[in-house]
């Protein structure tokens, strides 16, 4: 079996997330963000309970600060 177009685009996608953060591995943060950002079912759940991606990354700012993964 072979992963979806939509599953292998958001994880595609957060790779480039992680690497645009500077992080080594990819993470469960990386996977949330692409969720936002990749065109998906996913993506539509996320819109109707009201997250966003600005809303992650400030919340992933004050967790994380200056660390890395």
């Amino acid at each position: 079996p072979q992963p979806s177009g939509e599953c292998r685009n958001v994880l595609e996608t957060s790779a480039k997330i992680g690497a645009s953060m500077q992080d080594e591995f990819v993470s469960t943060e990386h996977l949330l963000l692409a969720l936002t950002q990749v065109n998906s079912s996913a993506k539509n759940l996320l819109q109707i309970a009201g997250v966003r991606e600005k809303d992650i990354l400030q919340a992933l700012q004050k967790v994380r600060g200056s660390a890395r993964v």
